[in-house]
C-alpha cells in the first residue's frame, strides 16, 4: 500500500496511521515535487517500518544517489526511460517503473525482475494523472513478478482492480487528493478499502 506524492511531514503520519506500507516523495519535475530538505523532514516523521520512496524521472547517476542520501530513502523508484545499466551503476534498492504499450509492456521485463518489486503505472509520461486503463494487461505478466500498480486508482474503483487483478500492491496519488491536495479522510478511505478488498 504506498501513498505517493507526499508533499508533508502531516500528511505522511496520517498515511502511516491509516496502514499504508510505503510513503513515495517526488524528487522529478511534477507539481508535487518536495526539496532536499521537505524530503528528509517527510521520511524522518516515518518509522522504520514503512518503506520510504523516492521517484526520479531520468536523472544523472548523482542526482540520483544525492537525493537518496540527502533524504534517507530506502528505494528508488525510476519512472523514466532510464535503462537496466542506469539502475545497476546506482548500487542502490530500486524499483523501474513500467508502462504497457497496447499488450506489451515498455521496457520489456528482465528474467531477474522475479525477486524485485516492479512498479506498473498508466500508459503515458510520467504519474499522477489520475487516469485509469486497462487494468486486466496485468493478469498477462508472470505469476512471480510483484506488481505494485498505479494509475487511476480512487477509493470507487480500487476494490474492483485488485479483486480482478490481484496485485502484489496498490500505489495512488491524485486519486486521494481534492484539488491537487492530498485529502486525509481519501487516504484513509483508499487503504481501508483496498485492504478489505
Amino acid at each position: 500500500m504506498k501513498i505517493c506524492g507526499v508533499r508533508s511531514p502531516a500528511i505522511a503520519e496520517v498515511a502511516v496511521d491509516a496502514g499504508a506500507d510505503m510513503i513515495g516523495i517526488i524528487l522529478a519535475p511534477s507539481r508535487r515535487k518536495v526539496s532536499l530538505e521537505v524530503g528528509r523532514a517527510i521520511f524522518d516523521s516515518v518509522p522504520d517500518t514503512v518503506m520510504k520512496v523516492a521517484i526520479f524521472q531520468d536523472s544523472s547517476v548523482s542526482d540520483v544517489i544525492d537525493g537518496m542520501e540527502s533524504t534517507g530513502a530506502d528505494l528508488a523508484q525510476l519512472s523514466g526511460n532510464e535503462t537496466v545499466q542506469f539502475a545497476d551503476s546506482l548500487k542502490l534498492p530500486f524499483m523501474r517503473t513500467y508502462r504497457f504499450l497496447g499488450s506489451k509492456l515498455v521496457p520489456p521485463i528482465e528474467d531477474r525482475c522475479e525477486d524485485q518489486i516492479i512498479h506498473v503505472d498508466a500508459p503515458g509520461d510520467g504519474g499522477g494523472h489520475g487516469s485509469d486503463w486497462d487494468y486486466s494487461l496485468v493478469s498477462s505478466l508472470p505469476g512471480h513478478v510483484r506488481v505494485l500498480l498505479g494509475g487511476g486508482l480512487n477509493i470507487h474503483n480500487v476494490a474492483d482492480v485488485v479483486e480482478s487483478v490481484r496485485p502484489w500492491g496498490v500505489d495512488v496519488s491524485s486519486g486521494v487528493e481534492n484539488y491537487g491536495a492530498k485529502d486525509e479522510d481519501m487516504i484513509r478511505r483508499f487503504i481501508s478499502v483496498a485492504r478489505l478488498a
